[in-house]
């Protein structure tokens, strides 16, 4: 062999190693997003069912201890129980408390992996009126499941 080939030779093989090593670790993580994802989409469902419930303290559940959160008027909650207060004060300003299914609010979002154990829920709200507005939600992957850990609401957009 020629000894100017030598380095080139062990270089190749050294990556040749490496990405062989590093292969499992990468489609593990890879093939179990999706489930994570769905873990998220279903978190996302809970939410959907007790807002539409009007169950302020479910949904505080969801949520994380130090949540944070902030609705299309700017308000601003810090913690679970501000949250609960929050979302409480749109379900005594709706009526009926229960949504019908004719006036609902439809999320159409996207879930977007940050880390493994962060995620953004990004998209818009629509409401039954034809209104609609964007929402950001951070969720993190606590040890009992997947929480709400910081929402932003935008205004409507008509």
């Amino acid at each position: 062999m020629n000894p100017k080939l030598l380095p080139s030779v062990i270089s190749s093989g050294l990556m040749l190693l490496l990405s062989i090593s590093i292969a499992p670790t990468i489609w593990s993580a890879s093939a179990q997003q999706p489930s994570e994802e769905q873990a998220i989409r279903e978190m996302w469902d809970r939410f959907e069912t007790f807002f539409y419930e009007g169950n302020s303290v479910a949904i505080g559940l969801i949520y994380t201890e130090d949540a944070d959160r902030r609705n299309g008027q700017g308000e601003h909650a810090r913690g679970r129980a501000e949250v609960q207060q929050m979302y409480e004060a749109i379900f005594l300003g709706r009526s009926p408390r229960q949504s019908s299914e004719a006036n609902r609010t439809r999320f159409d979002f996207e879930v977007r992996f940050l880390r493994a154990d962060v995620a953004l829920i990004d998209g818009f709200y629509i409401q039954a009126t034809g209104g609609r507005g964007p929402f950001t939600v951070v969720t993190t992957k606590e040890s009992d499941g997947w929480r709400m850990a910081a929402g932003r609401a935008g205004a409507v957009i008509e």
